[in-house]
């Protein structure tokens, strides 16, 4: 939908990628093995949330939930025995 010319398109990718290759350039190699293993753990995450569906995940959290113990409820309290 950008209505630029192709040169010019090509142009600004060229300038972000060179943009991008510079700021990997600055990084240590801590931050480099941070960076590979964050879009390591975005990919997995990505997978896991792909095999199920949004319905399969809203069963799955109700029946965790109807699990739990329900130790809000304000417990039956008898007058019976209370003076």
């Amino acid at each position: 939908t950008d209505k630029s010319p192709p040169a010019q398109q090509q142009k600004e990718q060229d300038q972000a990628a060179s943009t991008a290759d510079n700021y990997h350039d600055e990084l240590t190699p801590a931050e480099r093995k941070a960076l590979v293993r964050k879009k390591e753990r975005e990919q997995k995450d990505l997978e896991k949330l792909a095999q199920k569906s949004h319905r399969e995940n809203i069963e799955e959290y109700n029946e965790k939930l109807g699990n739990l113990t329900e130790h809000n409820d304000i417990p039956r309290v008898s007058a019976a025995g209370n003076g």
